[in-house]
């Protein structure tokens, strides 16, 4: 028998399959937690308004548009009263301190709960998406989706980030609130609203009542 000394060569498509698999393969690596949750986040989202219908008919989505739509709330009112000539400088601090919920949850102290600011940011863009998807006219929620991807992407616009003295606020912050706020009160009504704006600001003095006691000890 005569033995062939020729080799078999990969053809181009497997070559192909190959670097595209490890290409995959590598992205999926190098994927955080944080961005590994967003899409899940986003996905669930797309699954229930594109598969199951109205999301408005869903508990779930009722949850994250009371948690965030109060949230937002209540950071503005914080950043607007934090500033007024009309309360004193002590109360001024203790008002912006306690305005961002998600700022509070950066810290490690705050965030060894089961819901941290990984948790925070998803719920925020969840909303953007879902209202986006059910109202195709709300071009805020558009805009702010958008500015929010951009931001986790390290893209920083100044016009529309630069925060004011005045308020404390900056464009887009004033856009994202108005926009969660209104979405909040037509799905929720003002009722539940109201009574998830009272949970928002226990949430944020329970969270901060923790860290004090953890710095302390």
């Amino acid at each position: 028998m005569i033995k062939s000394n020729t080799t078999i060569k990969p053809t181009t498509g497997k070559i192909a399959s190959e670097y595209l698999w490890s290409r995959i393969v590598n992205a999926v690596n190098n994927v955080s937690e944080f961005e590994a949750k967003l899409l899940l986040g986003l996905s669930v989202v797309s699954y229930i308004h594109f598969v199951k219908g109205n999301l408005a008919e869903h508990l779930l989505w009722r949850i994250v548009v009371a948690y965030v739509g109060a949230n937002h709330f209540v950071y503005g009112l914080h950043n607007l009263l934090g500033r007024s000539a009309q309360i004193s400088k002590g109360n001024q601090d203790i008002l912006i301190k306690l305005a961002g919920v998600g700022g509070m949850l950066k810290s490690k102290r705050a965030a060894t709960w089961v819901w941290g600011f990984d948790e925070h940011r998803v719920s925020d863009v969840c909303m953007h998406l879902g209202m986006a998807l059910s109202c195709p006219w709300r071009i805020d929620h558009w805009m702010e989706l958008m500015s929010h991807m951009g931001k986790y992407a390290g893209i920083h616009v100044e016009l529309i980030h630069h925060h004011h003295e005045d308020s404390g606020l900056s464009l887009c912050d004033m856009v994202d609130v108005t926009a969660h706020c209104v979405s909040a009160l037509s799905v929720l009504g003002f009722s539940y609203f109201l009574f998830a704006i009272i949970l928002a600001e226990a949430f944020r003095l329970v969270i901060h009542a923790s860290t004090v006691n953890q710095e302390a000890s």
